[in-house]
């Protein structure tokens, strides 16, 4: 049987601040390298990461997200977006790296 997202709703919906020009979702998730995300809108992509469904979706100067599951645990989810956030210094000095060159 096919669930759908809403048949979960929405256990967290959050941002976290970075601007388009430092992470480009589009480029990122659609590289060839990310087999997990699926564009399910404009800007907007939806994958699993352990047991839960995330919507992620780019703006200029943030990004959106929103897990959803049967039970979501927000210590689960927030040690994801934690790891994104030790990822997201990286990802700064890369592209300050690429800029210098």
């Amino acid at each position: 049987t096919i669930l759908s997202i809403h048949e979960f709703g929405v256990q967290m919906a959050r941002k976290i601040l970075i601007k388009k020009t430092e992470l480009n979702l589009k480029m990122m998730l659609e590289g060839g390298q990310s087999f997990r995300w699926n564009s399910t809108g404009l800007s907007e992509w939806t994958g699993v990461i352990r047991d839960l469904l995330w919507v992620i979706k780019q703006y200029d100067y943030h990004i959106e997200y929103k897990v959803y599951g049967d039970k979501v645990s927000h210590t689960q989810a927030n040690g994801e977006v934690s790891d994104f956030r030790k990822h997201r210094l990286q990802i700064r000095m890369t592209h300050k790296m690429w800029i210098m060159y």
